[in-house]
């Protein structure tokens, strides 16, 4: 299937993917379309994730789509210029462990290319 899948219709991937990440269409409605995938991503890491990300969790991830979009939008490269003494502290394995789920997920919803690819670099 996958080998077909530049092939397949734009709305039969997108379909796909919605249905694989249990995310309907309309869910994603006046959400901008670079950030749809991430959005979809989100909400499926949140439910199914294991162990399951928590609030804090999902505040970094969302300061960091909204500082990229930021960036994108003015054409800014500076990243957070918030306070930064705990960016010396080590990471925490499971909080990593998190956000690399959240990643693989992304990688792979992004294969069936359903909608427009996310700025990645943010």
């Amino acid at each position: 299937m996958l080998d077909s899948r530049p092939q397949a219709d734009p709305a039969v991937r997108l379909q796909v993917c919605l249905e694989t990440l249990g995310v309907e269409e309309k869910t994603l409605e006046g959400v901008p379309a670079h950030l749809r995938l991430p959005v979809a991503v989100t909400r499926y890491w949140l439910r199914r994730a294991s162990p399951g990300p928590d609030l804090t969790h999902l505040k970094a991830l969302l300061m960091v789509v909204v500082q990229g979009e930021l960036n994108r939008q003015t054409g800014g490269t500076t990243g957070w210029q918030g306070d930064t003494k705990h960016l010396s502290q080590s990471l925490d394995g499971a909080v990593a462990h998190s956000f690399n789920q959240w990643q693989a997920c992304l990688k792979d919803a992004s294969q069936l290319k359903p909608l427009p690819e996310p700025h990645y670099t943010w």
